[in-house]
Formats: structure tokens, C-alpha cells, sequence
């Protein structure tokens, strides 16, 4: 059975082997381990866990502006392990982002996702996430 739960310090070795899986990123796991330390306060991290072994990810962000009255939440990562996809792990996941915006009192839920990626399109508009006027991005 899958269990969601927040992202603890001792998760670093697992979420590093996820990211180098997800995002081909060699974060060590110390590192990781320091980010978990500091970052509660901005952005969330939830592990997806099956009999004891860390399956998947999500990270998220709850954020509040001067110009509106209500915060909003952005889902920044997701990643599933491929042996656990297809499963619900994704969906387990993005339903407790979900619920912890709703719980935050955030009037909008963002993310983004590659436009080809139909999985992962499919299992957000579970969520009546729908696509919206595209991004402009640059690296700095």
C-alpha cells in the first residue's frame, strides 16, 4: 500500500536517486539533506512510500503576494519511478498537493508539464487542472 507523507531528512539518499532518475541531476544527498533543513517555509516535498522504499515525489510551493488576498500553490516536480507507474502513485500525490493547497486556502493551483508528456496530462485534469496560456522562460 502507498503511504504520502512529507519528505524527511532521512529521504536524501532516495530523493537523490530519484532526481538523478527524474532530471538526469547528480544532487548528492547532503545537499538535499540541507535544502529539506531550511526550505519548509517555501516549499513542500512529499515522498510516495511502499513498504518502506521511497517509489516517488512531488514538490510544491504555497505562495502569497501583496496584490491578492488569497495565496496560490504551484506543483514544481513530480516524478514516479517507472516500475510504479500507472498505479495511482502519481495520482496519491497530486491529491495531497491538492488537498494541502486547499487546506492553505490557495485560491489557484499552477503547474507545468511538457506539452507531449499525455500521461501526466491525463492524470492532471483528473484534478480540473486545465492547460492555460503558455510560459515565457529564460535561463539566467
Amino acid at each position: 500500500m502507498i503511504q504520502i507523507r512529507k519528505a524527511t531528512e532521512s529521504d536524501s539518499q532516495s530523493l537523490a536517486e530519484l532526481n538523478q532518475a527524474f532530471n538526469r541531476v547528480n544532487r548528492p544527498s547532503d545537499q538535499i539533506r540541507r535544502v529539506l533543513q531550511t526550505s519548509g517555509a517555501t516549499e513542500t516535498v512529499l515522498v510516495a512510500e511502499e513498504s518502506g522504499a521511497v517509489v516517488g515525489f512531488a514538490c510544491f510551493q504555497t505562495l502569497h503576494s501583496i496584490c491578492y488576498d488569497s495565496p496560490w500553490t504551484e506543483i514544481t516536480e513530480l516524478y514516479v519511478r517507472q516500475t510504479h507507474r500507472r498505479s495511482g502513485v502519481g495520482k496519491a500525490l497530486v491529491g495531497e498537493a491538492v488537498r494541502q493547497a486547499q487546506e492553505s486556502g490557495s485560491s489557484e493551483i499552477m503547474l507545468r508539464t511538457n506539452v507531449k508528456n499525455e500521461a501526466a496530462k491525463s492524470l492532471f485534469t483528473q484534478f480540473g487542472l486545465e492547460p492555460a496560456l503558455k510560459s515565457c522562460f529564460a535561463s539566467v
